[in-house]
Protein backbone atom coordinates (compact mmCIF):
# COMPACT_ATOMS: atom_id res chain seq x y z
CA UNK A 1 0.00 0.00 0.00
CA UNK A 2 1.36 3.59 -0.55
CA UNK A 3 -0.19 5.98 1.53
CA UNK A 4 -0.60 9.99 0.26
CA UNK A 5 -1.07 12.34 2.56
CA UNK A 6 -3.56 15.01 1.98
CA UNK A 7 -6.69 15.88 3.43
CA UNK A 8 -9.91 14.37 2.49
CA UNK A 9 -12.02 16.03 0.23
CA UNK A 10 -9.20 18.33 -0.47
CA UNK A 11 -7.89 19.25 -3.81
CA UNK A 12 -4.81 16.70 -3.22
CA UNK A 13 -7.21 14.43 -2.48
CA UNK A 14 -9.20 14.53 -5.49
CA UNK A 15 -6.65 14.46 -7.59
CA UNK A 16 -4.94 11.39 -5.92
CA UNK A 17 -8.15 9.53 -6.82
CA UNK A 18 -9.06 10.70 -10.00
CA UNK A 19 -10.08 7.91 -12.48
CA UNK A 20 -9.54 4.80 -9.96
CA UNK A 21 -12.16 2.85 -8.80
CA UNK A 22 -11.95 3.35 -4.84
CA UNK A 23 -13.72 1.57 -2.16
CA UNK A 24 -16.86 3.74 -1.18
CA UNK A 25 -17.71 2.91 -5.18
CA UNK A 26 -16.73 -1.08 -5.21
CA UNK A 27 -20.40 -2.07 -4.71
CA UNK A 28 -20.73 -0.64 -7.91
CA UNK A 29 -18.28 -3.44 -9.09
CA UNK A 30 -19.57 -6.44 -7.45
CA UNK A 31 -22.20 -7.64 -5.57
CA UNK A 32 -22.07 -8.80 -1.65
CA UNK A 33 -20.96 -12.48 -2.78
CA UNK A 34 -18.39 -11.09 -5.44
CA UNK A 35 -20.97 -11.13 -8.68
CA UNK A 36 -20.30 -8.17 -10.96
CA UNK A 37 -22.93 -5.40 -10.59
CA UNK A 38 -25.62 -4.14 -12.74
CA UNK A 39 -23.63 -0.54 -11.95
CA UNK A 40 -20.60 -1.42 -13.30
CA UNK A 41 -20.92 -0.26 -16.94
CA UNK A 42 -21.84 3.06 -15.83
CA UNK A 43 -18.99 3.20 -13.18
CA UNK A 44 -16.72 2.16 -15.69
CA UNK A 45 -17.83 4.98 -18.17
CA UNK A 46 -17.72 7.14 -15.00
CA UNK A 47 -13.85 6.98 -13.74
CA UNK A 48 -12.96 6.70 -17.67
CA UNK A 49 -14.58 10.07 -18.21
CA UNK A 50 -13.01 11.96 -14.99
CA UNK A 51 -9.03 10.31 -15.97
CA UNK A 52 -9.80 11.87 -19.24
CA UNK A 53 -11.41 15.07 -18.83
CA UNK A 54 -10.02 15.68 -15.18
CA UNK A 55 -13.98 16.99 -14.31
CA UNK A 56 -15.43 14.90 -11.52
CA UNK A 57 -18.84 14.15 -11.18
CA UNK A 58 -20.38 15.57 -8.50
CA UNK A 59 -22.92 13.39 -6.52
CA UNK A 60 -25.81 14.96 -4.61
CA UNK A 61 -25.30 15.88 -1.19
CA UNK A 62 -28.40 15.87 1.26
CA UNK A 63 -29.13 17.71 4.29
CA UNK A 64 -28.75 14.42 6.21
CA UNK A 65 -25.77 13.08 4.44
CA UNK A 66 -24.25 17.32 5.24
CA UNK A 67 -24.95 15.93 9.07
CA UNK A 68 -23.24 13.24 8.67
CA UNK A 69 -19.71 14.53 7.15
CA UNK A 70 -20.02 17.53 9.94
CA UNK A 71 -19.98 14.78 12.99
CA UNK A 72 -17.17 13.03 11.41
CA UNK A 73 -14.47 14.69 13.24
CA UNK A 74 -16.25 13.85 16.73
CA UNK A 75 -17.71 10.56 16.32
CA UNK A 76 -13.54 9.56 15.60
CA UNK A 77 -12.44 11.22 19.02
CA UNK A 78 -15.81 9.57 20.72
CA UNK A 79 -14.35 6.21 19.37
CA UNK A 80 -10.77 7.10 20.31
CA UNK A 81 -11.73 8.05 23.65
CA UNK A 82 -13.61 4.66 24.07
CA UNK A 83 -11.07 2.19 22.51
CA UNK A 84 -8.32 4.09 24.44
CA UNK A 85 -6.28 3.92 21.25
CA UNK A 86 -4.98 6.60 18.51
CA UNK A 87 -6.50 6.98 15.47
CA UNK A 88 -4.38 8.17 12.65
CA UNK A 89 -6.31 10.07 9.91
CA UNK A 90 -5.50 8.69 6.08
CA UNK A 91 -5.83 10.88 2.91
CA UNK A 92 -5.25 7.95 0.18
CA UNK A 93 -4.66 4.10 0.06
CA UNK A 94 -3.06 3.05 -2.99
CA UNK A 95 -3.24 -0.84 -3.58
CA UNK A 96 -0.19 -2.37 -4.49
CA UNK A 97 -0.79 -2.46 -7.87
CA UNK A 98 -1.45 1.39 -8.21
CA UNK A 99 -4.67 0.69 -9.72
CA UNK A 100 -7.34 1.23 -7.78
CA UNK A 101 -8.05 3.23 -3.79
CA UNK A 102 -9.44 3.40 -0.24
CA UNK A 103 -10.01 6.32 2.09
CA UNK A 104 -10.49 5.07 5.54
CA UNK A 105 -11.73 7.54 7.65
CA UNK A 106 -8.16 6.40 10.09
CA UNK A 107 -5.70 3.90 10.91
CA UNK A 108 -5.48 2.30 14.34
CA UNK A 109 -1.80 0.68 15.40
CA UNK A 110 0.20 -1.47 12.80
CA UNK A 111 -2.91 -3.93 11.73
CA UNK A 112 -6.13 -1.88 12.14
CA UNK A 113 -8.40 0.51 10.70
CA UNK A 114 -11.53 2.91 11.04
CA UNK A 115 -14.80 3.25 8.90
CA UNK A 116 -17.12 5.98 10.64
CA UNK A 117 -20.91 6.50 9.41
CA UNK A 118 -22.89 9.09 11.13
CA UNK A 119 -26.25 8.21 10.25
CA UNK A 120 -30.06 9.76 10.77
CA UNK A 121 -31.07 7.85 14.23
CA UNK A 122 -33.88 5.79 12.78
CA UNK A 123 -30.76 3.84 10.57
CA UNK A 124 -28.57 3.66 13.08
CA UNK A 125 -31.49 2.20 15.20
CA UNK A 126 -31.55 -0.51 12.44
CA UNK A 127 -27.79 -1.02 12.89
CA UNK A 128 -27.95 -1.72 16.54
CA UNK A 129 -30.50 -4.45 16.39
CA UNK A 130 -29.06 -6.20 13.34
CA UNK A 131 -25.61 -6.37 15.31
CA UNK A 132 -24.28 -6.95 11.67
CA UNK A 133 -21.92 -5.05 9.13
CA UNK A 134 -24.65 -3.19 6.96
CA UNK A 135 -24.55 -5.16 3.41
CA UNK A 136 -24.77 -1.62 2.00
CA UNK A 137 -20.93 -1.01 2.97
CA UNK A 138 -19.93 -4.74 2.97
CA UNK A 139 -17.93 -4.25 -0.26
CA UNK A 140 -16.27 -1.09 1.18
CA UNK A 141 -15.17 -1.83 4.24
CA UNK A 142 -13.71 -5.45 2.60
CA UNK A 143 -11.90 -3.31 0.35
CA UNK A 144 -10.72 -0.80 2.81
CA UNK A 145 -8.96 -4.11 4.49
CA UNK A 146 -7.74 -5.51 0.79
CA UNK A 147 -6.12 -1.78 -0.24
CA UNK A 148 -4.24 -1.82 3.37
CA UNK A 149 -3.47 -5.03 3.90
CA UNK A 150 -4.83 -4.41 7.38
CA UNK A 151 -6.23 -7.00 9.50
CA UNK A 152 -9.30 -5.95 10.49
CA UNK A 153 -11.97 -2.94 10.76
CA UNK A 154 -14.00 -1.54 13.31
CA UNK A 155 -17.24 -0.04 11.29
CA UNK A 156 -18.52 2.54 13.90
CA UNK A 157 -21.68 4.02 13.87
CA UNK A 158 -22.66 7.34 15.51
CA UNK A 159 -25.71 9.56 16.28
CA UNK A 160 -26.70 11.23 18.89
CA UNK A 161 -28.13 10.51 22.31
CA UNK A 162 -28.06 6.52 21.41
CA UNK A 163 -25.92 3.94 22.01
CA UNK A 164 -22.67 3.49 19.78
CA UNK A 165 -22.35 0.72 17.41
CA UNK A 166 -18.99 -0.84 16.75
CA UNK A 167 -18.45 -3.88 15.00
CA UNK A 168 -14.81 -5.83 14.67
CA UNK A 169 -14.78 -7.12 10.93
CA UNK A 170 -12.13 -9.28 9.96
CA UNK A 171 -11.36 -9.86 5.64
CA UNK A 172 -13.17 -12.11 4.08
CA UNK A 173 -10.75 -13.72 1.87
CA UNK A 174 -13.23 -15.41 0.05
CA UNK A 175 -14.63 -12.22 -0.92
CA UNK A 176 -11.59 -10.44 -1.60
CA UNK A 177 -10.61 -12.83 -3.89
CA UNK A 178 -13.41 -12.42 -6.24
CA UNK A 179 -13.03 -8.26 -5.37
CA UNK A 180 -9.65 -8.12 -6.43
CA UNK A 181 -10.47 -10.04 -9.44
CA UNK A 182 -13.06 -8.33 -10.38
CA UNK A 183 -11.06 -4.70 -9.47
CA UNK A 184 -8.39 -6.42 -12.32
CA UNK A 185 -10.67 -6.93 -14.81
CA UNK A 186 -12.25 -3.15 -14.21
CA UNK A 187 -8.93 -1.88 -14.70
CA UNK A 188 -8.09 -3.48 -17.98
CA UNK A 189 -11.59 -2.76 -19.42
CA UNK A 190 -10.93 1.17 -17.88
CA UNK A 191 -7.16 1.40 -19.66
CA UNK A 192 -8.86 0.23 -22.96
CA UNK A 193 -11.21 2.63 -23.42
CA UNK A 194 -8.89 5.59 -22.32
CA UNK A 195 -6.61 4.14 -24.91
CA UNK A 196 -9.25 4.20 -27.48
CA UNK A 197 -10.07 7.97 -26.66
CA UNK A 198 -6.63 9.55 -26.58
Amino acid sequence: MRQIDCAQYSDEWWEARRGLPTASQFKRIVTCDGTRSTQRKAYLYECAAVRLTGIRKEGFQSAAMQMGHDREELSRMIYAMEKECVVDEVGFCVSDCGRWGASPDGLIGSDGLLELKNPEAHTHIGYLLSGKLPSAYFQQVHGELSVTGREWADFCSYSPKLPRFILTVEPDQGFIAKLEAELVEFCEELDEICAQLT
